[in-house]
């Protein structure tokens, strides 16, 4: 898989690559006859895929209980834009890699480089003449809850006149997202708060796995904790937050959506794309909108190895994701925090 933010590099989160034009295309006449052979695929992949049983899911559960963890807030990549395209695979390597400490408003710290910065506001108006990345930017901060009025807060460069990783000496910085400026693309990181969010509890209820969804794509509410947690098809249209623009999600013609339980008040949705290899999505949603670039992805099977991958849910925002290549497995386990954020536990 590709992943874009640090954590992403444990290759099990990566950006979806939503094929929105699909339903779009498929005529209703068809529609019928795409669910049927859909489902005798649901079926043939249920055979053969070996999913973990609730019982086995329960019991890695009580064993990640039992860890002690000492997770750290860091800065995440999210995703970087170039105008016009001209942004390249190294400057996005670049900006992966960057390591981001922040101490108070005063220093900023770019893989280890020491920087003195100071907050300060600039006026939109100003930031828009200057910056190609700007209309970019300002959308896709506001379509993700921030608001601005007449200006947009800033970490000033002190003592120097050359741009490091800044665009005309400032990084737009609003508390919780920072954006760096190379070769005229712009990053945006966001601060991901892991410390003091709590672990993995050992009474938390299993709320959902990748086999109840196969079980309720074949038969609506079918599975065990659909009935127990009242589980249904969500068939609502869904607006998706995609990069500087807010877009229409389909929840038909490939896409079967479901709605879990409340977690800190922020509804989370399951996609089960089946358009072509089966892949599931998990989706928090804030601020009315799931994001595009904010999902975990898990990968029943694929036609280009024999990886296959596992999911389960509990009722405390711990998500499991278990890897299987070949006779080798591996479990990462993944965290809601209080913001609606996903984080690697660790």
């Amino acid at each position: 898989m590709n992943l874009n933010i640090n954590f992403y590099s444990t290759n099990m989160i990566r950006k979806s690559i939503i094929l929105l034009l699909v339903s779009l295309f498929i005529p209703w006449v068809g529609h019928g006859k795409n669910m049927i052979s859909t489902a005798k695929k649901a079926e043939t992949t249920q055979q053969q895929q070996h999913f973990m049983t609730a019982k086995q899911w329960e019991k890695v559960h009580a064993a990640y209980a039992l860890k002690t963890y000492q997770p750290k807030d860091c800065w995440n990549f999210i995703t970087d834009y170039s105008p016009n395209d001209k942004g390249n695979e190294a400057t996005t390597r670049l900006f992966q890699n960057m390591k981001i400490q922040l101490s108070g408003d005063s220093l900023l710290y770019l893989n280890g480089r020491k920087l003195r910065v100071k907050r300060a506001e600039c006026s939109l108006q100003t930031m828009n003449k200057q910056s190609s990345c700007f209309n970019f930017l300002y959308k896709y901060l506001t379509y993700r809850g921030l608001q601005f009025s007449k200006t947009m807060p800033v970490l000033q460069l002190k003592a120097s006149k050359h741009d490091i990783y800044s665009d005309k000496l400032q990084y737009v910085y609003t508390g919780d997202y920072l954006t760096l400026y190379y070769k005229e693309s712009i990053a945006i990181y966001k601060y991901i708060r892991q410390k003091d969010q709590g672990k993995p509890d050992a009474k938390a209820k299993l709320i959902y796995t990748m086999a109840d969804m196969y079980k309720d794509f074949e038969k609506e509410g079918s599975s065990e904790r659909a009935k127990i947690y009242h589980i249904r098809q969500w068939k609502e249209p869904l607006k998706m937050a995609s990069f500087d623009r807010i877009e229409d999600m389909p929840v038909d013609g490939g896409f079967f959506f479901e709605k879990l339980p409340s977690f800190n008040g922020f509804p989370i949705f399951v996609c089960y794309n089946y358009n072509e290899d089966d892949e599931f999505l998990i989706y928090v949603m804030k601020h009315g909108v799931i994001d595009f670039d904010y999902c975990l992805q898990v990968d029943a099977f694929s036609s280009y190895n024999d990886t296959k991958e596992d999911f389960a849910i509990f009722s405390d925002g711990t998500i499991y994701i278990k890897t299987t290549k070949g006779k080798k497995a591996k479990i990462l386990v993944f965290r809601i925090n209080k913001q609606g954020d996903f984080y690697m536990l660790k």
